[in-house]
């Protein structure tokens, strides 16, 4: 499955938490830790370029910043994966499209969610685009289905338990796709 990675570079001057180069070189990373789940019938391969994130399917899975969620706004979500089915919501996917909000503060870093002195909520790019990949193959959330896993797909992750790698449930997710 092909992703067009389209995030860029970092702006000037801007050092992520993880020494990383890019918003794309994290990307890129997160697929690869997808690609390494032994059992996964799924492999990906990242294409730094930037895509369609608004309009009509295409067959692409275009993934990039966006302002305002193609005119749907993004409420309280960080990232919106949009999907479209084949055959009504339950059938095959079809497309798929990554939109990160660029409303937000980012950075990219390993470690528990970062809040400024001010109480400012600094998202980590890195585990949010793993987050959003999983929905790519068709991963949702556990915790909204009743599970209380540690899971990178939760929707809201416990108290005190931030994955920033793929975890056992995350894994046995994608392997039983």
């Amino acid at each position: 499955m092909t992703v067009f990675v389209g995030f860029g570079a970092f702006p000037p001057g801007f050092i992520a938490g993880n020494g990383s180069g890019s918003w794309d070189e994290n990307a890129l990373q997160t697929l690869q830790e997808w690609n390494a789940v032994v059992g996964s019938t799924f492999f990906f391969t990242g294409v730094p370029r930037g895509g369609s994130l608004c309009g009509a399917p295409d067959g692409e899975v275009n993934s990039g910043w966006d302002s305002d969620n193609c005119g749907l706004g993004f409420g309280d979500a960080i990232a919106i994966t949009r999907t479209w089915y084949l055959t009504g919501g339950q059938g095959a996917i079809l497309d798929t499209d990554v939109r990160f909000n660029t409303a937000l503060d980012w950075d990219a870093y390993d470690g528990p969610t970062r809040v400024t002195p001010g109480g400012v909520v600094v998202y980590d790019f890195r585990r949010t685009v793993l987050h959003e990949y999983g929905h790519v193959v068709g991963l949702g959330h556990p915790d909204m289905a009743g599970q209380t896993v540690l899971a990178v797909m939760n929707a809201t992750p416990e108290p005190g338990s931030d994955p920033d790698r793929l975890t056992a449930d995350d894994k046995n997710g994608i392997i039983a796709l």
